[in-house]
């Protein structure tokens, strides 16, 4: 599995089935570079949701759920849960990572950098997205919330800053094209540890999912 391939891609075909979908992302970063807790919320149709279930289904998975949880490694993390509802129309996917401490992946870094903890995610940024055929993205929304370690002390882009919290917020096209993540934060105490990368495998697998469910919608067109 390619975990470079843009995010963007899941976004739009999202989009263009259903209309209108929200991710949400919340991190709560520790003071040595670890992740405390991580958790990736995306809310969508049911359409859409049974598509991805029947996506899995084709990869070999009993559902959705379980293509996600066979994405993190359990070595790496104290707990690691995935959870789907639904609620009339609407269908949520939940992914919750405790105690994360993963190998090196592409988009999202956490670093001790000087005493400050430097957290950079480039998922929902730079992302080369063509939805064509007069898709609307205005419906599309992201928020993406980061808890530092320590007061914030630069966060590039963020939309607010509060304390030790930076939040990230955006619509339409530029939510996933134009949303840079980079906060630092004071390092009140802890062992300086190694930089490392972290990615949302939740993104990747989607990846897969949403492709497999495209071409079963072309094809039914």
């Amino acid at each position: 599995m390619d975990n470079r391939l843009p995010a963007a891609a899941i976004l739009a075909l999202l989009v263009l089935l259903s209309g209108c979908a929200t991710m949400t992302v919340e991190s709560d970063v520790a003071t040595d570079g670890t992740i405390d807790r991580y958790e990736l919320n995306l809310n969508t149709s049911t359409t859409v949701y049974g598509l991805l279930n029947q996506g899995a289904e084709d990869e070999g998975y009993d559902s959705l759920a379980e293509q996600l949880r066979a994405n993190v490694n359990d070595s790496n993390a104290e707990n690691v849960s995935v959870s789907q509802s639904l609620d009339g129309d609407q269908a949520t996917v939940t992914l919750v990572v405790t105690g994360w401490n993963p190998v090196d992946a592409e988009r999202l870094n956490v670093t001790r950098v000087d005493g400050r903890v430097v957290y950079e995610d480039t998922t929902f940024y730079d992302a080369d997205v063509a939805p064509g055929g007069g898709v609307d993205v205005a419906d599309f929304e992201l928020r993406y919330v980061v808890n530092m370690p320590g007061d914030v002390q630069r966060a590039e882009g963020a939309s607010s800053v509060n304390g030790s919290t930076a939040v990230y917020e955006a619509s339409g096209r530029d939510a996933f094209t134009s949303t840079r993540v980079y906060v630092e934060s004071d390092a009140p105490t802890g062992v300086l540890t190694p930089g490392f990368g972290v990615v949302p495998a939740v993104v990747a697998v989607l990846l897969v999912v949403v492709s497999v469910a495209g071409v079963a919608v072309a094809r039914r067109r």
